[in-house]
């Protein structure tokens, strides 16, 4: 085991090397108390009798379950938690309808949203003469469908869709039949009856003044399980637990284009009230910097279910890895 603490008594301590091994030197001769300590193994305690021939010990420590489920990030949940995709997420996986999402839009290098509804079979575009803009109809009707913006009906009649900027698209979903709409998507008086084409607008990450920006040095971890500031996972009678969905870090646009998996290691501490100390973060190890650094900003909304001792809140540091996948390619879902 690497970089574990050993020590008799406060004066006579050292760390394992990459090989497991320890050594200490001028123990007096006695019993003496071997303590040997590591985050993510239960405490070592053993009682040895020193004499004047060195001893070869062979010690073997209990790994403590004190890492967190690992979070996996693929394009598709790489985004801020936003509730208005929440239906949209839901709707795609049962495959309602046709699903266009902004990975498919930056893969057809499309620039115009006419241009993107044109990859669902049978769907009409027409330029308008003497009009600006241009008409969609979908399969089987011949009427204008309904459009809905983020959850909210458009005007009615005909609505020129390449008024729409493409790079604020988060995801489109199109019903050709009114029978196939969802009631959460129906408009007022029967205007779905032409079908509807709904789309959502990317979420907005907020962005961080350089005053709310961790401390460049960060606190030393080992050193506050030292002194007993925090506790961890075999030190508390009800553990940390993650609360899923919000720490959702941002695949790295040039990774995830280039279909580069990564693997992230993060340590940190959990306060009292549920979130990440700031100054407490640090990445154990990552494939990628960009990686790291995707997961350090993330960590930073990240909500748990702080630890309990004894019925009381405390704090407590965890190890949690991170996943990077990139999603295989998204596709036009069929019309069940």
């Amino acid at each position: 085991m690497v970089g574990a603490d050993v020590a008799v008594g406060p004066a006579i301590a050292t760390r394992t090397d990459s090989t497991g091994a320890f050594e200490l030197r001028n123990v007096p001769v006695g019993s003496r108390v071997l303590l040997v300590r590591r985050l993510g193994y239960a405490p070592l305690v053993s009682l040895w009798d020193v004499g004047t021939v060195p001893l070869v010990l062979d010690l073997r420590v209990q790994a403590f379950p004190t890492v967190l489920p690992a979070v996996h990030v693929t394009e598709s949940t790489a985004q801020p938690y936003d509730a208005r995709l929440a239906g949209f997420n839901k709707r795609r996986a049962e495959k309602l309808g046709y699903y266009i999402t902004k990975s498919d839009i930056a893969r057809g290098n499309t620039f115009r949203m006419t241009d993107a509804l044109q990859r669902i079979p049978g769907v009409r575009v027409v330029t308008m003469p003497g009009e600006l803009g241009t008409s969609v109809t979908l399969p089987g009707s011949r009427c204008s469908p309904l459009v809905i913006l983020d959850g909210f009906p458009a005007a009615l009649g005909r609505f020129d869709l390449n008024m729409i900027d493409l790079s604020t698209v988060e995801g489109v979903e199109v019903y050709p039949y009114g029978s196939a709409v969802p009631a959460e998507l129906m408009g007022p008086f029967g205007t779905e009856g032409c079908g509807v084409i709904a789309i959502w607008s990317r979420p907005m990450r907020p962005t961080v003044r350089a005053d709310q920006l961790p401390p460049e040095h960060p606190v030393n971890l080992d050193s506050l399980v030292k002194a007993d500031a925090v506790y961890t996972a075999e030190t508390v009678d009800v553990p940390v637990r993650y609360v899923q969905g919000t720490a959702a870090p941002m695949y790295p646009d040039s990774l995830f284009r280039a279909g580069v998996a990564g693997h992230v290691v993060a340590r940190f501490v959990v306060d009292t009230a549920g979130a990440v100390e700031p100054r407490s973060v640090d990445i154990e190890s990552a494939t990628l910097p960009a990686f790291g650094q995707a997961v350090r900003e993330a960590l930073r909304s990240a909500t748990f279910t702080p630890a309990r001792v004894g019925g009381a809140v405390v704090r407590q540091l965890v190890e949690m890895p991170f996943e990077f996948h990139p999603a295989k390619a998204d596709s036009v879902a069929n019309r069940p």
